[in-house]
């Protein structure tokens, strides 16, 4: 859990050391706007680790219906965000909408990935794959950090960028780790 948090407690530190106090206000406020709609698939994803815990039902179920409804609401919620995203960041003052909006149009863009991201980390629980649950959130926040680390001149919006693709990078690896131990783990079906 530990790895999962250290990139929300290093970018803005890496942000406001490389970019300034401004860029860190907006890379704030865009992330805080952001976490409204990446709440939505973590509570989801704690969901499915609540009930596939217990094994009283198909795992396989659970999951399609949870993966359903996370695309019910995630894709228009992302939507809905980066359209409407640059007037609530407008109502803070035109300088937050002309510096975040970019950043959260690509955040809403990560939503998918952060879902994919936490479906992967509540499998690989559920499967009692530790290990690799370990090596999933280490690869995590060395990608999104070292990336923002390499990129960061270049704006905020690599910032952002560079978290979809540790997201995506880490979603892929866990559901790699995930078929990789099939047959040695607790089954995904029934």
């Amino acid at each position: 859990n530990l790895l999962n948090v250290i990139p929300t407690l290093t970018l803005p530190i890496i942000v406001i050391n490389h970019l300034g106090a401004a860029a860190s206000a907006y890379y704030f406020l865009t992330f805080m706007l952001i976490n409204l709609l990446y709440s939505v698939s973590n509570s989801i994803s704690q969901s499915l680790f609540a009930e596939g815990s217990h094994g009283t039902a198909s795992l396989r179920q659970l999951l399609k219906s949870s993966v359903k409804m996370l695309l019910f609401i995630i894709v228009p919620a992302g939507a809905a965000i980066a359209f409407l995203g640059p007037s609530v960041l407008r109502f803070f003052g035109k300088a937050y909408s002309a510096g975040g909006t970019e950043t959260l149009i690509i955040l809403s863009i990560a939503a998918p990935a952060v879902a994919a991201y936490n479906f992967g980390g509540v499998l690989l629980r559920i499967r009692r794959q530790v290990y690799s649950l370990i090596v999933m959130n280490a690869v995590y926040a060395v990608t999104i950090n070292g990336l923002t680390l390499l990129w960061i001149n270049r704006g905020l919006e690599w910032v952002a960028i560079s978290w979809l693709i540790g997201n995506l990078v880490a979603a892929a690896l866990s559901f790699l780790f995930i078929f990789a131990k099939r047959q040695h783990a607790t089954p995904i079906g029934d």
